[in-house]
């Protein structure tokens, strides 16, 4: 028997700097139904809900407990990744070809405007050594950009052209949050 999956819909929503006029639940919610209504499919049709966020992005904790409504897993059998949406999606994709769900959705989120990046990077770092430091992740990475530079010889003249490259490169993109010249201001 030859085991064959399909992505049938998907669906994302606007991104944004700041969303202050839409909440997680809301935003959750579109992606959740977007991604039906693409597929052609509705709530009723689909075995499992796997849903992917960071709770430290979302500033709370056990995010998914307000997500299941949203994101269409009440009622349903619904899982949560701690990760992004790759995992989620890997995730689905095993629970499928274990053979007891026919059918999966994936939703996906960060709403990093609802909580500090500061205050996001610094719960990332090691907690007895690096943390009580009150590094930002800015000044970490100046330090590793530093010692980069001293060991390969890469100059700040060649980050700057990468940097151009790359943020001219995502002003293509139409989901793009800072333009180039944002940047240039930074």
């Amino acid at each position: 028997m030859k085991n064959e999956l399909v992505i049938t819909g998907w669906h994302e929503t606007s991104m944004k700097a700041e969303n202050a006029e839409e909440s997680l639940q809301e935003m959750i919610f579109q992606a959740a139904r977007g991604a039906l209504e693409k597929a052609g499919m509705s709530r009723d049709e689909i075995g499992t809900v796997i849903v992917a966020s960071c709770d430290v992005v979302d500033g709370v904790s056990i995010s998914n407990v307000y997500s299941v409504g949203p994101s269409g897993a009440f009622l349903k059998d619904e899982s949560k990744i701690e990760a992004d949406g790759g995992f989620a999606l890997y995730y689905a994709m095993l629970r499928l070809l274990s053979g007891i769900f026919d059918s999966a959705l994936v939703v996906a989120w960060g709403k990093g405007s609802n909580f500090s990046r500061f205050h996001y990077w610094w719960t990332q770092w090691e907690p007895f050594f690096t943390r009580p430091l009150k590094l930002s992740q800015a000044e970490v990475l100046a330090l590793q950009a530093k010692a980069f530079s001293r060991k390969t010889g890469f100059s700040e003249s060649d980050a700057a052209k990468v940097l151009e490259k790359n943020l001219r490169n995502a002003a293509a993109n139409g989901n793009v949050v800072r333009t180039w010249k944002e940047s240039r201001r930074m």
